[in-house]
């Protein structure tokens, strides 16, 4: 019962689409002007009643389904915006050590890396939603694929955010860059 009220108040289903056309259907029969209406109904008749009901309580349903999706669209974009600011505070309070293992997929070009299971800062990075498992089989000896998460890849600039050596990057630069590799590499 509980989805053929929802059904009724969600402007992508049936029932709400029927209570739209019954809406502007009334709104043009019993307002707009004589001339353009082809049926003509007598106000005091019985039927102009019930279709006058009728009428009124589709626009009341559907004026409700329009607030409805305009809350709903709202909440969706609360979200969206608070999901978003939670990765940028995620992305810029990244330490050293969290920086280096996600250079490494930029670094190698790929999306994803067999990376050990047990190490803390793996651990750590699968706790923030930042690495997700890309497979369900583990391979030799506790290591396992990983990847970075959608959302953050599409957010990571690894120059800006994880401090990637550029093409122009001095060669010390380089140094330091090999030199800051996890030790699992």
């Amino acid at each position: 019962m509980e989805k053929y009220i929802q059904a009724i108040f969600d402007l992508k289903k049936l029932p709400s689409q029927i209570c739209a056309v019954l809406a502007a259907s009334g709104a043009f029969l019993f307002y707009a002007p004589q001339k353009w209406v082809l049926v003509k109904l007598n106000p005091k008749s019985d039927i102009y009643v019930y279709i006058y009901i009728a009428f009124v309580i589709s626009v009341f349903i559907v004026i409700l389904s329009v607030i409805l999706l305009i809350i709903k669209g709202i909440k969706a974009l609360w979200i969206y915006i608070f999901n978003l600011a939670h990765i940028y505070k995620e992305i810029s309070i990244l330490d050293d050590e969290e920086k280096a293992v996600l250079r490494e997929f930029y670094a190698q070009g790929r999306t994803t890396i067999d990376m050990p299971t047990l190490d803390e800062i793996v651990r750590d990075l699968r706790n923030k939603k930042i690495l997700v498992s890309a497979s369900n089989v583990y391979n030799r000896g506790g290591f396992h694929p990983y990847k970075i998460s959608d959302s953050y890849r599409k957010r990571i600039n690894p120059v800006k955010h994880l401090n990637s050596p550029t093409i122009k990057s001095s060669t010390k630069e380089k140094r330091n860059f090999e030199d800051s590799r996890p030790d699992w590499i």
